[in-house]
């Protein structure tokens, strides 16, 4: 899980979006299996034009892809051997609207097919949440909010985590009920709880889970309706000046608490607010602390002082430090054309040589033929595209052609979205991309991600949407947790 990609920041709305339930008659799905392979098909019953899968083989590296469609269904093969296990999951669209399916399971060889799994009983108490007052006095435990908000494992409806650690269904209502919140007119869902009322809960098991953490204010979240009738919600969104929470101190933790255990993480792939530290504890004595240990004003100062010029400005004090698109390196800004250059050496470079570089999920052959970065892989036809040159906001957010084809070419975009941003093409040997310490050699690169590298516990960073690349990011899982405590910095 969590790979909180870019896939899943397509779909959101403002930065987190509605994804409605799934009921039962949506789809149908399984898995196919050959000489070594396997194929999981997807069959909708909606308005489906787009289907990404998510799997994992014997609780690998989680693999997220575009399927094809085929035969009236959506497929994707992949190398297998029989009796190996796969965990996957779907998003799909229903026209504009776009869902996460309940997570299955299938053991290759074992026949056409595996039914969804049975819904994982009601339960309080899947593991311990734990919230710390890390703040040093800057602030008070009556100052500080959160709330947990996110997705019913059986019913898939949108809920939120009570006091009690109870999933409780959210509904449109909530906007406008006697705790609402409101700013500036506008009513708003009220899910915060102070951490002097509640330091933490036993959290159920829940999917797409957002934990927003506020300091100063709770923060200002919407219910909303799609046209079928499913409910999201509309959390902040910095690109919108007149957004409520543009002056509220606030950060969150994506996740999901499953039966295959806890995946989460912090993440910096749209800003930072405040140093957040997360420590994940096992039934088996696992025990792992990662996020920042600076304090707030340091990581500013340090901000300023150690990233080039043009990303000095991304800090906007007294507020937050935002990622480069979101800001000065957005279309029309001055930074806008930033790795225009780069771009064109990388382009020009391979259009004479050959990069030749291995992943997860196989070795890959590429060159430039016109104005399109062509590969192949493992040794098959030159079929997969990276369509011209991509622009600056693409390689920051991994959008627009390093974003779009099938599952093969999302692969080859995702190595070339993160190799750009860690300025790897042309002058890193491709031996070398999964070696932390080849990163950043020179500018043009992301140099707010890097920074976060820099001063993050075991260089453990989300500093952009493809930092999971090569195992880089702030992910954090185990099959069965006991506790999450999440420390509050400033």
């Amino acid at each position: 899980m969590t790979r909180f990609r870019c896939w899943l920041l397509a779909l959101m709305l403002g930065f987190l979006g509605p994804f409605g339930a799934v009921h039962a008659a949506d789809y149908k799905q399984g898995v196919e299996s050959g000489n070594d392979s396997a194929l999981i098909w997807f069959q909708s019953t909606l308005n489906t034009t787009w289907v990404d899968l998510h799997y994992q083989v014997d609780h690998g590296v989680q693999q997220n892809v575009r399927m094809q469609a085929e035969g009236g269904r959506f497929v994707h093969r992949l190398g297998a051997r029989t009796g190996q296990v796969l965990h996957y999951f779907f998003t799909y669209n229903n026209g504009t609207p776009a869902y996460d399916s309940p997570r299955h399971t299938a053991t290759v060889g074992a026949g056409n097919g595996s039914p969804p799994p049975a819904p994982p009983p009601p339960t309080t108490g899947a593991m311990r949440l734990q919230l710390v007052n890390g703040t040093g006095g800057a602030w008070s435990d009556q100052q500080v909010w959160w709330a947990v908000i996110g997705y019913d494992p059986v019913t898939r409806a949108l809920s939120w985590v009570d006091r009690n650690g109870r999933l409780v269904p959210a509904a449109l209502g909530d906007n406008d009920a006697p705790n609402r919140l409101v700013k500036n007119g506008q009513n708003y869902a009220n899910y915060f709880s102070r951490l002097s009322d509640s330091a933490g809960v036993p959290l159920p098991r829940i999917d797409s889970g957002r934990m927003f953490i506020s300091v100063g204010s709770p923060m200002y979240i919407r219910i909303n309706q799609a046209a079928d009738g499913r409910l999201g919600f509309a959390g902040p969104n910095l690109g919108n000046p007149s957004d409520p929470n543009q002056d509220v101190h606030f950060e969150w933790i994506e996740f999901t608490l499953d039966q295959y255990g806890y995946h989460g993480n912090t993440t910096r792939v749209d800003q930072f607010g405040f140093p957040l530290r997360t420590r994940l504890v096992g039934r088996d004595g696992y025990d792992r602390t990662l996020g920042e240990t600076e304090s707030r004003a340091k990581i500013f100062a340090d901000f300023e002082a150690q990233v080039p010029a043009e990303f000095r400005p991304l800090v906007q004090r007294p507020w937050r430090i935002v990622a480069p698109a979101k800001a000065h390196f957005n279309h029309g800004k001055p930074q806008g054309h930033y790795f225009d250059a780069y771009v064109d050496e990388v382009w020009n470079h391979y259009r004479n040589n050959e990069l030749v570089f291995t992943a997860e999920a196989g070795t890959f052959r590429g060159r430039v033929i016109g104005e399109d970065f062509v590969f192949s892989k493992d040794g098959g036809p030159a079929n997969l595209y990276i369509r011209g040159r991509p622009t600056t906001q693409a390689i920051l957010e991994g959008s627009g052609n390093l974003a779009t084809g099938n599952p093969q070419e999302l692969v080859v975009q995702a190595q070339i979205t993160a190799a750009f941003n860690r300025h790897l093409l042309v002058h890193v040997d491709p031996s070398r991309w999964s070696d932390a310490s080849a990163y950043y050699p020179r500018s043009p690169a992301n140099h707010y991600a890097k920074f976060w590298h820099d001063h993050s516990l075991h260089g453990l960073a989300y500093g952009f949407c493809y930092d999971d690349v090569r195992g880089h990011s702030s992910l954090q899982e185990h099959p069965d947790p006991s506790s999450l405590t999440v420390t509050v910095g400033w």
